[in-house]
């Protein structure tokens, strides 16, 4: 409670003094940053530790909405800062409380329960002050992250806890990426391996499909010699008929007028006319 007192004290002090220079705002700057420790250890992780429970958890994200949420969040802090003595406000994102109970929810399940914190650590830019708490548990350590907005008043946006990695998960996440990195190179060389491969075969196929087109070109060549050979067989056996036709007229005429020979007869070629 003394510790809580001396913060609000010099708190009162940074704000009844707006008009000074750099030292103020520096000195500001470490009150807003303490109070923000405050806050986190004192207040934020034990409130958040209630949604270890799986049940209210749950109960939680279904009933009550973000802006609900950060009255309940808002409300307790003002009654906790209240109960110390102090007229400071502190706001609250409903968004930081949704995904703050997710995030310890979720954080739970593998750190276990909360045995002991650590001592925070402040991050002050000029428009944030980042909280980091180390959190141990009973099955592995966790790092509690509050992010408050460096104003006059200030304002919670982020809550989360993340559990830190052990000698054996950090084994494991090395033992997935180079099985991922090794199944990558294989992968890749196989398919090199089938582009090289086909390479081969391209070439076979551009033969084969040529061979084929000679063939066809051939086949239409024969085609069309035999187009034309036609005709001209046809128009020899039609010249072959004419010629035996003349012949056996003159042997007619002959016998009609009793000559033995056809030596006065004189046989041209004649021509059937089609109609």
């Amino acid at each position: 409670m003394k510790k809580v007192l001396a913060i609000l004290c010099a708190l009162t002090c940074i704000f009844g003094m707006t008009a000074c220079g750099n030292e103020t705002i520096s000195a500001k700057d470490t009150a807003g940053a303490e109070m923000a420790k405050l806050i986190s250890t004192e207040l934020v992780i034990p409130y958040m530790s209630n949604f270890a429970d799986d049940e209210m958890a749950d109960r939680y994200l279904a009933e009550y909405n973000k802006d609900e949420l950060q009255y309940i969040m808002e409300d307790t802090i003002y009654g906790w800062l209240y109960a110390s003595g102090s007229q400071i406000h502190v706001y609250v994102d409903g968004s930081a409380v949704l995904s703050g109970i997710t995030s310890f929810n979720s954080a739970f399940d593998s750190i276990g329960e909360i045995t002991e914190l650590g001592e925070p650590t402040a991050k002050v830019t000029e428009k944030e002050i980042i909280i980091s708490v180390p959190v141990m548990g009973t099955l592995k350590d966790a790092t509690g992250e509050f992010i408050y907005s460096n104003d006059l008043f200030l304002t919670l946006n982020a809550i989360a806890l993340n559990p830190n990695d052990t000698m054996g998960d950090a084994m494991t996440k090395a033992g997935l990426n180079t099985l991922l990195g090794m199944g990558t190179v294989f992968a890749v060389l196989i398919l090199i391996s089938l582009i090289i491969s086909a390479l081969g075969v391209i070439p076979k196929l551009q033969a084969k499909s040529k061979r084929k087109d000679d063939k066809v070109e051939k086949a239409g060549v024969a085609t069309e010699n035999v187009s034309t050979a036609v005709p001209q067989i046809v128009e020899k056996e039609e010249l072959s008929d004419d010629l035996e036709l003349v012949a056996v007229i003159a042997a007619a005429i002959a016998a009609y007028e009793g000559a033995t020979s056809t030596d006065g007869f004189v046989v041209r070629s004649i021509r059937r006319v089609r109609r």
